[in-house]
């Protein structure tokens, strides 16, 4: 019996460590039921199905589509093309101005120089004492010569030649205008200024004086004005 104990004992101790292994093989097991492959597609829908569920879960419930288009950054410039870089722009270029049509540069000299504001524009003269209507003629006055090559102006009554108008200053004093939308003054032309009233030329485009204009007293009349 003392000799076959170790054997016996060996025998037992075998047979208690067979059924520790089974029983660690049950608690693997989870409770002995066999187990199943793992479905790694429905792993991966059921992944991507919860994700989409927090993102709207977590979402603003006001973050609608107005709402993002109002709360988005304003967009930059629209920059275009290269070729849309260049913008033609109105400007004064010493005594020239540049107009654009249909963004096209236009070029008109200026006889007056060129003035930037309020925009650019070609300069003009502005009478401070004379009314706007003196500056509305249509008609082109030549002052041709008259009887013997002179011509006689009274510039009290305003009269004497094509094209005089009796006017009222910023004073209230009359004056002779000769108004037209050009004046001309031919180099055989000799005119005469007789009055009280003083005299002044008025014209939207050009005055042109070849002749003579002779305002200065003569036999102790005085001159005009």
């Amino acid at each position: 019996m003392l000799r076959r104990a170790p054997f016996d004992l060996a025998c037992l101790a075998g047979a208690c460590l067979a059924r520790v292994c089974l029983a660690g093989v049950c608690l693997a097991a989870a409770a002995c039921t066999p187990l199943r492959p793992l479905d790694v597609a429905a792993i991966d829908a059921a992944t991507r199905d919860a994700t989409v569920i927090d993102a709207a879960r977590d979402a603003p419930s006001s973050d609608t589509r107005e709402d993002a288009t109002r709360d988005a950054p304003p967009a930059g410039p629209d920059v275009g093309p290269a070729i849309d870089a260049y913008r033609c722009r109105a400007r004064c270029e010493a005594s020239t101005l540049v107009e654009c049509v249909a963004d096209v540069e236009q070029r008109s000299s200026c006889a007056l120089g060129c003035v930037e504001t309020p925009s650019p524009h070609c300069g003009e003269l502005v009478p401070t004492n004379l009314p706007d209507e003196s500056f509305e003629s249509s008609t082109d006055v030549v002052l041709g010569p008259g009887e013997f090559g002179i011509l006689s102006i009274d510039t009290t009554m305003c009269t004497g030649v094509p094209g005089l108008v009796r006017r009222t200053q910023g004073d209230d004093s009359p004056i002779c205008v000769l108004e037209g939308r050009t004046v001309t003054v031919p180099m055989e032309a000799v005119v005469f200024l007789r009055g009280t009233a003083p005299f002044a030329i008025a014209a939207t485009g050009e005055v042109s004086i070849a002749g003579l204009l002779y305002g200065a007293g003569f036999s102790g009349a005085p001159g005009p004005g």
